[in-house]
């Protein structure tokens, strides 16, 4: 009887290791889920380039400093992206919008806010450029 009484307690410390071990496997499951999902999203970011971005470096190029929020330093990642004119600014949509961002490591809430899509809809219509 006394061995029934010892065994007891290693089966219930037993147990519950098992138990612990089931659910540290099932968060361990849930991220690396949110692991490949993380890596897909990535991969999206650096796939394919739009089609909205100029392939040529010749090609002309706006001035966007004119566009409130904008600087040197924006204009040149922007043009050196292949958004040269203000047309192609103006047509960014908001996936657009979130891919250049993420290019010049801003935040798209940036963008957003000093307007700059708008701008450039302004801008290329006085210029007489056409908006896809």
């Amino acid at each position: 009887m006394l061995r029934a009484v010892t065994r007891a307690p290693v089966q219930r410390q037993t147990q519950a290791l098992f138990e612990d071990a089931d659910l540290v496997g099932l968060e361990l499951n849930r991220l690396q889920g949110e692991l490949h999902s993380a890596q897909r999203i990535i991969a999206g970011l650096k796939g394919a380039r739009p089609a909205f971005l100029s392939t040529n470096p010749n090609d002309p190029a706006d001035n966007f400093q004119v566009i409130r929020g904008v600087g040197e330093l924006e204009q040149l990642m922007l043009h050196n992206l292949g958004v040269r004119s203000f047309a192609q600014l103006a047509m960014l949509n908001h996936d657009d919008v979130a891919y250049v961002a993420s290019r010049m490591e801003l935040d798209p809430s940036r963008i957003d806010e000093e307007m700059w899509v708008e701008q450039a809809r302004t801008l290329a219509q006085l210029k007489g450029q056409a908006l896809r």
